[in-house]
């Protein structure tokens, strides 16, 4: 199609819905999140550079949050505007609609609830009692610096890093975490020795260790997690399975939009 043959310095894209605050747009997923990024940090100095100048309104600033839906191009569009809205209504409620960021989600069955609905239950794993537990998501992700968030751009390093990785040994750990903590750290260890035994994968390895150090935090050589904890409660999680779906949304496949 068109699409595809599109001059590199442009982004193929179709407005579907613009009215108000909302708008909806349609375009190939490598372009997605990258796209968002933009928009949303180019929506925030615009309203910031047009309203500095009004003295009582100087200090006032506007934020906003997206929703990305992943699908084939058949899928049935009404379904992926719901899923959009509800990613993003989900990004607001976290981010207190204080802060700029966004959610996604890949389809891959046909019927899909609420994104909030999703992540209790595909992505969150009971702990050892009810005051702990493991999300394999760090959803949304933000624009600029969000205490207790990651940002796109980290998850973006972590995209590329993970590019120069074998796939099916990522994948392998994503699929172990759902198993719990210590079979997916002894996985990550494997994956660990394997680099360093090989002197290519070496390189590749350290720099997807220091794309998920900036988005977990961590310091040990286990930065596949971040640890939350409040008064009551702790909440561990990961980039992994976010940064794994991302990866197979934006491959090689022509047909998916988002």
């Amino acid at each position: 199609p068109i699409m595809d043959h599109m001059p590199v310095n442009h982004v193929p894209i179709r407005v579907i819905v613009c009215a108000g605050d909302d708008l909806t747009v349609v375009m190939p997923a490598r372009h997605a999140l990258k796209f968002t990024e933009r928009f949303l940090d180019r929506f925030e100095t615009t309203f910031e550079t047009a309203i500095g100048a009004v003295e009582p309104l100087s200090d006032l600033r506007l934020s906003a949050c997206a929703g990305i839906a992943f699908v084939k191009a058949k899928y049935p569009f009404v379904q992926a505007y719901e899923l959009c809205e509800s990613l993003c209504g989900s990004a607001k409620n976290q981010l207190e609609r204080k802060h700029s960021g966004v959610a996604w989600h890949r389809i891959t069955t046909s019927g899909v609830s609420s994104f909030d609905d999703i992540v209790k239950r595909e992505f969150t794993l009971p702990g050892p009692n009810d005051k702990e537990k493991t999300v394999l998501s760090m959803m949304p992700y933000t624009v600029h610096p969000v205490e207790g968030f990651c940002r796109i751009e980290a998850m973006l390093q972590l995209l590329e890093a993970m590019k120069k990785m074998p796939r099916g040994s990522v994948r392998e750990l994503v699929s172990t975490m759902y198993r719990g903590h210590a079979p997916a750290d002894v996985a990550f260890a494997r994956i660990r020795q394997i680099a360093a035994d090989e002197g290519k994968s070496k390189q590749s390895f350290s720099a997807f260790v220091e794309a998920l150090k900036q988005l977990t935090g961590s310091t040990d050589n286990q930065p596949l997690w971040q640890v939350l904890s409040g008064q009551d409660s702790r909440t561990i999680r990961t980039p992994m399975l976010d940064a794994v779906e991302l990866r197979a949304a934006v491959g090689k496949d022509k047909e998916k939009r988002a």
